[in-house]
């Protein structure tokens, strides 16, 4: 028993020595200060934020207990030799923010203390601002540099954030959400933060007028900006998200994210001052905020807050135009170790900044050697290859851009994805008999993120071109390999592509293993002047326009490639000449949701390929249309000129002129207005997982059809006869008139999930009903959604889904001009899905001459289409006219298109179809 007790006092005492030991080695920050320089809204030594001026040399001190080591870091960094418990700092010469941070360090324990000091004047002073310098997030008692109050953040949550370490913790809180918001009112203009990547999932969103940023893998990349509860939204789509490997960080670094959203909606996402991939978008519905809102998951951190209303800071304004190598190429290999590697290296002037020009790149480069220019006659000579980075734009206005080779090999025009180039009144040409060559990113010139790395060990390839290319009024001469991959924004307009060579430029090397992308880049590769791939999603105003352009080759025709994606939208391209070229066509290879793959053919073979239409409206076309694969449709299309006369000759103004297709009202008339879509809830169009489901767009009206014709219309284009579908509509009825009141479309498709040898089935029925006034018109009809999904999703199983669209009609002298459909998802909240949006008039009058409109007036311009071009068979159509005025009627029949129609200038008839109103 004593032996017991005297281990027991041993035991006691060597706890309490350790206890005593321990708790001495806690590091304890006592007090602060900080001298030097020239400060504003600085009370006391003791005060962490406030104004210097650039050249000041400002000493910070700690006083602190039980510490083995300090780590002074500005703005993230570490500071080499600094070590002890003071810490000198030399102002630059500047404008800018700095945070001066230091951590004592005991083992593991470590105590903080910061200082945020600022050369900005108050007037450049961020709107909203938040470093948690004093470790606080309510309750504030210090100002920031510029004297003003901190911001009070409210937690609609009860899990509280820490900031002691002078950043936001959210703690490890697993899958709980943890929300903060603090007033602001930014709509537009710069948001700045900095976050630390971490190997756990982690997700930090901004909403209401803030951003996020997602660390898990994969991490979901946000940026929220609405009103109090509703509004702007523009987040990558999975396709397009990026883990954080690619970010270049590592482990516990911090990364500094900016996010611009300019006046017109364009949203940029930068991570360290590179464009984010595929993040270029643009929304514009929300004009308004009220507050920044953090959401944070896991164990996120966050700091350094910087909200600029209404101000842009572009990330690489400072070094807005240098020379330098950049990659080209990139291969896939394992040796010497998994990865992507650089095959070719080239030299070119590399534009960083916000709208540069011509004119600036000279200047700032100081090379005529590589780029000089004339100021006389605003002609630029660029004697080597010229790269936009993404986020970058280069604007190229009533002046001349010349590329003179000094060796073979051209030229590149590189224009890396997100980057935006815009040229008006001006002309882009090679000075020597070698041609430049665009070089944007595509599947066939893919980039990587952070390319100036020399490997990559994580992640796809970049295929898209994600940018905006704006050229009007402008001539390109001896140019090849203009590929255009899921562009953002695409204006070609009065365009004059001359002397265009064909060329193969691209890069077929294995991608990742993935040997389905190496197939199909084979497959869609080869010598181009110009190659289409609408895979986007468009945005801009307009978001696309291929109008009043000429393509036309050198030597030999130029080789122009379309590859179409309805389920964008279908192609349409307005009075341009392609005589001098060979036009060949392409249906569009599906992704699945997260992975750029090419479905395989053994386990998923309908679901490979999306349609592809393509309607060239008064186009001179080549006497041979190429449509090298099935499920790609082409359309020539022409405008109709009705001239009316009496039996002297005489103009008739005022007579109502309507037009039928009497072959196939599948394809009705139609005009230049945009095509109006609406929303269609049904099985995601890119599934990569059973249980994904989302919203997607479909046409479900082609403008200018009558109203009478819509349910024909919609059974022949019937959702399950879509890309990717088999089904059959069935359970057809018909009225006493032959009218259509009521149809069933019953489809299913398979799929298989990545990595899978397994196919499922989701099923989708549809079924319609149709009702008419007395007058014999199209007032109502009605479309219940039945979806059974693969696995129970939040649809529910069997849930069903009713949509009602009304009807309503313009008349003048009782003649139908126009209608709108008003749709509504027949729901518990009865929720409006569509506002009520005019469809293009389906008759029109004619003018003082007795003419139609001319293509001027889009809105009441008829357009015919000649015939529909498949791969293995042509169909003409023919159509009906009819005219009417003062209760007098005529009918024209037979009318058939045709190349005779072209018009040089849209708007001077080439044909007309006289009508004599003899009755």
């Amino acid at each position: 028993m004593r032996r017991t007790a005297k281990y027991a006092g041993i035991v006691a005492i060597v706890l309490l020595m350790a206890s005593r030991l321990s708790w001495a080695s806690a590091s304890v920050i006592k007090d602060w200060s900080s001298t030097g320089g020239h400060p504003i809204n600085k009370d006391n030594p003791k005060d962490r934020m406030y104004l210097v001026k650039g050249g000041d040399k400002i000493t910070f001190t700690v006083k602190a207990e039980g510490v083995e080591k300090y780590i002074w870091q500005v703005n993230k960094e570490v500071q080499n030799g600094a070590e002890g418990n003071t810490f000198t700092f030399t102002v630059p010469n500047e404008k800018g923010i700095w945070e001066i941070h230091v951590i004592a360090v005991s083992g593991k324990d470590k105590a903080h203390a910061e200082w945020v000091i600022s050369t900005l004047m108050k007037e450049e002073a961020p709107t909203f601002f938040d470093y948690f310098t004093d470790g606080k997030w309510t309750n504030r008692k210090q100002t920031d540099p510029w004297g003003r109050t901190l911001p009070e953040w409210s937690q609609p949550r009860g899990i509280r954030h820490n900031t002691t370490r002078c950043f936001l913790d959210a703690g490890k809180r697993g899958s709980t959400s943890v929300t903060m918001m603090a007033p602001c009112n930014a709509a537009y203009g710069t948001w700045k933060w900095r976050c630390v990547r971490y190997p756990k999932r982690s997700s930090i969103i901004f909403g209401n007028g803030g951003f996020s940023a997602g660390t898990s893998t994969p991490a979901y990349l946000y940026f929220n900006l609405s009103g109090k509860t509703t509004g702007f939204t523009a987040n990558p789509w999975p396709a397009e998200n990026i883990t954080p490997s690619e970010w270049g960080g590592r482990k516990g670094e911090w990364l500094g994210q900016t996010v611009i959203r300019t006046h017109d909606g364009w949203y940029y996402r930068f991570i360290d001052g590179d464009l984010v991939p595929n993040t270029l978008a643009r929304e514009n519905t929300c004009s308004n905020c009220s507050h920044v809102v953090i959401k944070s998951f896991w164990n996120a951190h966050i700091d350094c807050i910087e909200v600029y209303k209404n101000r842009y800071l572009w990330p690489g304004e400072r070094n807005r135009v240098r020379y330098g190598q950049y990659i080209t190429h990139f291969h896939w290999t394992y040796r010497p170790r998994r990865g992507f590697y650089p095959v070719e290296r080239r030299k070119g002037i590399i534009v960083a900044g916000h709208e540069v020009t011509l004119k600036e790149i000279a200047n700032l480069l100081g090379r005529n050697d590589l780029f000089k220019y004339d100021e006389e006659s605003k002609t630029a000579l660029c004697s080597t290859d010229l790269v936009v980075l993404g986020g970058a734009s280069l604007i190229i206005k009533d002046e001349k851009l010349r590329f003179h080779s000094p060796a073979p090999g051209g030229c590149y025009f590189r224009l890396k994805n997100g980057a935006e180039v815009r040229i008006i009144n001006s002309t882009v040409e090679s000075a020597t008999a070698e041609p430049f060559y665009w070089m944007l990113t595509s599947d066939l010139n893919f980039e990587r993120y952070k390319d100036n790395r020399e490997e990559r060990d994580w992640g796809n390839d970049i295929v898209n071109f994600a940018g905006r290319l704006i050229i009007r009024n402008s001539v390109i001469r001896k140019s090849g390999w203009l590929l255009i991959h899921g562009a953002r924004q695409l204006v070609l307009e009065n365009v004059k592509f001359l002397e265009m060579v064909n060329v193969d430029k691209g890069s077929y090397g294995p991608s990742g293993g993935l040997g389905n992308r190496v197939k199909f880049r084979k497959a869609i590769g080869g010598k181009y002047a110009f190659q289409l791939f609408n895979r986007y999603t468009l945005f801009g105003d307009p978001p696309f326009m291929i109008r009043g352009c000429i393509f036309s080759g050198g030597s030999e025709p130029a080789n122009i490639s379309l590859i179409g994606s309805d389920h964008i939208g279908k192609i349409n391209i307005y009075d341009t000449d392609f005589s001098k070229a060979v036009l060949s066509f392409r249906k569009h290879p599906r992704w699945f949701q997260w992975f750029s793959t090419w479905p395989s053919e053994k386990n998923c073979p309908e679901q490979r390929w999306f349609n592809g239409t393509f309607n060239l409206i008064n186009c001179k076309l080549p006497s041979t249309l190429k449509v090298q694969t099935d499920r790609a449709y082409v359309l020539p299309k022409y405008y109709l000129d009705v001239k009316v006369v009496n039996k002297s000759g005489k103009p008739i103004a005022g007579a109502y002129v309507s037009v039928r297709n009497e072959t196939d009202t599948g394809y009705p008339p139609e005009n230049i207005q945009p095509v109006v879509t609406s929303f269609v809830d049904c099985i995601d169009e890119q599934l990569a997982w059973p249980n994904s489901t989302k919203w997607i767009k479909i046409r479900d009206i082609d403008n200018c059809i009558d109203p009478q014709d819509i349910p024909a219309f919609l059974m022949k284009h019937a959702i399950c006869n879509t890309p990717g579908y088999s089904g059959e509509v069935s359970d057809i009825r018909k009225d006493e008139k032959g009218r259509i009141t009521h149809f069933v479309d019953r489809g299913y498709r398979h799929f298989s999930a990545w990595k899978s040898t397994k196919t499922a089935e989701a099923r989708a029925t549809f079924e319609y009903d149709f009702t008419y006034d007395d007058d014999g018109l199209l007032v109502r009809y009605t479309k219940t959604r039945v979806c059974y999904p693969p696995t129970k999703g939040w649809w529910g199983w069997g849930r069903k889904s009713k949509y009602v669209y009304t009807l309503k009609y313009k008349r003048e002298n009782g003649h139908i001009l126009g209608y709108s459909i008003t749709e509504k998802w027949a729901g518990s909240a009865d929720k409006k899905v569509d506002d009520l949006t005019w469809y293009v008039p389906i008759k029109v009058k004619t003018n003082r001459d007795g003419h139609t409109p001319l293509p001027s007036d889009g809105l009441h311009t008829i357009i015919l289409t000649d015939y529909l071009l498949d791969n293995s068979n042509k169909r003409e159509f023919t159509y009906t006219i009819t005219v009417e005025k003062d209760g007098k009627r005529k009918v024209i029949k037979g009318v058939n298109p045709g190349p005779e129609w072209y018009r040089p200038d849209p708007n001077k008839p080439t044909y007309t179809v006289v009508v004599v109103f003899d009755k």
